[in-house]
């Protein structure tokens, strides 16, 4: 009976690693609907943006306001946006290149696109933590320890 309880558990494990994948499938599908619709509203203000650039040059006149609040409007959706295409990289097991901007396998070391280094996840967040340890030392009382001897 051992055996047929192993082969029932391993078909079971398969079954739920194919749940778990179709599910994602489906995830990224709604998000890449989501992409869609979010890159349609960003085009359709850029349109409005340019039309009323438009008629105020032609009409002589400037409402920096409306202007701002159109970039202010296409600046949130263009954060939305960078927050799904994260999400989708995240469910696909990707990041991104820093040089060219494609998808890169998370356990790939150069860009298959530029061929630029790709840095692990564990050393780009350790970078700003070494460049903050040398400031710290910097400000050094070296005069007073002469002071201290005497």
């Amino acid at each position: 009976m051992g055996t047929l309880d192993s082969i029932f558990n391993k078909a079971r494990d398969v079954a739920n690693d194919m749940g778990k994948k179709a599910g994602d499938v489906v995830e990224v599908s709604k998000l890449k609907l989501s992409v869609v619709s979010l890159e349609s509203d960003i085009e359709k203000i850029y349109a409005k943006l340019g039309l009323m650039v438009y008629e105020m040059v032609k009409a002589g006149s400037e409402n920096r306001g409306l202007i701002d609040g159109c970039v202010a409007e296409i600046d949130a959706l263009k954060g939305k946006l960078g927050e799904i295409n994260a999400k989708v990289d995240e469910l696909k097991n990707v990041r991104r290149c820093d040089s060219c901007g494609a998808a890169v396998e998370l356990s790939a070391q150069f860009c298959p696109m530029c061929g630029n280094l790709i840095k692990s996840q564990p050393e780009a967040e350790a970078a700003p933590q070494e460049e903050a340890a040398p400031e710290e030392p910097q400000p050094l009382q070296e005069p007073e320890n002469p002071g201290m001897d005497a």
